[in-house]
């Protein structure tokens, strides 16, 4: 999936190299802002990982659960008396895109990496472009034993690049139906549908005859469109890097989107995840959301506590092919190599994603669903009851759909297909283009930023 542009420059480093135009692409023109000089750039120097004793290692991402889970885990291997390291952990918190934007810069610059970036699955595509990952990530498939075969291929693949893997995800993202059950109930209307056009028909209902929405969706973001696409089989790019968004589940899942705005079974909203989402969801106006599984712990239970036992959830609806589910975001936590810390980082990550013990604690600490396909079978994650939920079993609705999960293949050119599919999602919500015209204009758009 790496993309090279053979005609611009390069720039040389002690662990290869890559094209200048790339690398500034990635780094958003973080170098110039930063006043870094590209002349002799990069860590030219490897420095010799430490093998023992005490570590202060760095984690940077844009979500503190991660840094507090990984010092949980740091505490558990200084109190073994085998231990190899005394570990220490410290944090940067970020915004997805300044994370990467401070890591690219620091690695410009000759200044200390981080030891654990967490990349937000839309930010690595900066990542891909010229395989810049490469210069300063640690390729996990090579350190970690039976990657493939013990993980999910659906979250293993979307942080690739080439053949190397820089991240490890830290949830399935699984797409779910969740539904307030009180007003379902109240409202009469009946919870076991079977495929999107019987939850059209019941949303139609419930907006004429109780002004609320099965639904809400956002016409600009495409976060929606991309899970119904991707339940259907369709995706955004080959695993050659060749654009495939323009596919006929994109322009189904738009028709879909569309068709419920209209007839007032979703709500669009202009900002889902601010202010007027927020009233919504607790003015009860909207009854159901089709969203990851991410959703509830970050996103339900911060905005609405005093819904907690009302809410629960179900596998989506489906379509005549595809999957039972979809997925939608996502953080791979990755090593640097050639420092001080790659070797203790390296254990750490180990330890805390890679094995069953610290999958099912991921879990209970931080509410992130296991990776490792073992995990799936603890009998404390099958017996768990979730308060927030009215005492529902997550795992006995996560477990019907997890093995059919599907993948979701990133891009270097992530960026500019979201860009312009928002165009097309807009338009095409707005009724100024067809679906059909709105997704062929917007490929032909991005196909020509691809072969410059």
């Amino acid at each position: 999936m790496a993309h090279t542009h053979p005609q611009s420059s390069s720039v040389r480093t002690g662990a290869g190299s890559m094209t200048r135009r790339g690398f500034l692409t990635a780094a958003g023109g973080a170098a110039i802002g930063a006043g870094v000089g590209l002349t002799g750039c990069g860590r030219s120097e490897a420095q010799t990982p430490k093998s023992s004793g005490p570590v202060d290692l760095q984690v940077w991402t844009n979500d503190p659960n991660y840094p507090a889970y990984f010092t949980y885990w740091a505490k558990q291997l200084n109190q073994r008396p085998d231990k190899r390291f005394d570990y220490r952990i410290s944090s940067l918190i970020q915004s997805t895109d300044q994370v990467v934007t401070k890591l690219l810069t620091s690695y410009m610059s000759g200044t200390r990496l981080p030891d654990m970036p967490g990349f937000e699955i839309s930010q690595f595509s900066r990542l891909q472009r010229d395989d810049i990952g490469g210069q300063f990530a640690v390729d996990l498939r090579k350190e970690i034993p039976h990657l493939d075969r013990d993980f999910y291929k659906a979250r293993i693949v979307p942080y690739s690049s080439g053949d190397a893997v820089y991240g490890l995800d830290s949830d399935m993202c699984m797409g779910v139906y969740y539904y307030r059950e009180d007003l379902w109930k109240k409202y009469g209307l009946s919870t076991d549908f079977e495929t999107w056009d019987d939850l059209l028909a019941i949303g139609a209902k419930a907006h004429r005859d109780h002004d609320v929405a099965v639904a809400a969706v956002s016409s600009n973001d495409i976060t929606w469109m991309t899970m119904l696409m991707l339940q259907q089989g369709g995706q955004c790019f080959g695993a050659d890097g060749s654009l495939q968004v323009d596919n006929p589940h994109t322009v189904d899942a738009l028709k879909l989107l569309r068709r419920g705005v209209q007839s007032g079974a979703f709500m669009d909203l202009s900002n889902f995840y601010g202010a007027a989402g927020v009233a919504a969801m607790n003015a009860g106006q909207v009854i159901g959301y089709i969203m990851p599984d991410w959703f509830q712990p970050f996103v339900l239970q911060l905005n609405a506590p005093k819904l907690s036992g009302r809410w629960r959830i179900r596998p989506f609806p489906r379509f005549t092919t595809g999957h039972a589910t979809a997925v939608w975001g996502g953080t791979g936590f990755g090593v640097t190599k050639n420092q001080p810390g790659t070797t203790a980082a390296l254990d750490l990550l180990k330890q805390a994603y890679c094995t069953r013990e610290g999958q099912v604690q991921r879990f209970l600490k931080a509410s992130y669903l296991p990776t490792m396909k073992n995990a799936w079978q603890d009998a404390r994650l099958r017996k768990y009851e979730s308060k927030y939920l009215g005492g529902q079993r997550p795992f006995d609705v996560y477990g019907q759909i997890v093995e059919d999960t599907p993948t979701m293949v990133t891009s270097p050119y992530w960026d500019v297909m979201n860009a312009r599919m928002t165009i097309a999602l807009s338009e095409t919500m707005r009724g100024i283009q067809s679906p059909e015209r709105a997704v062929r204009d917007a490929a032909d758009s991005i196909r020509s930023q691809m072969a410059r």
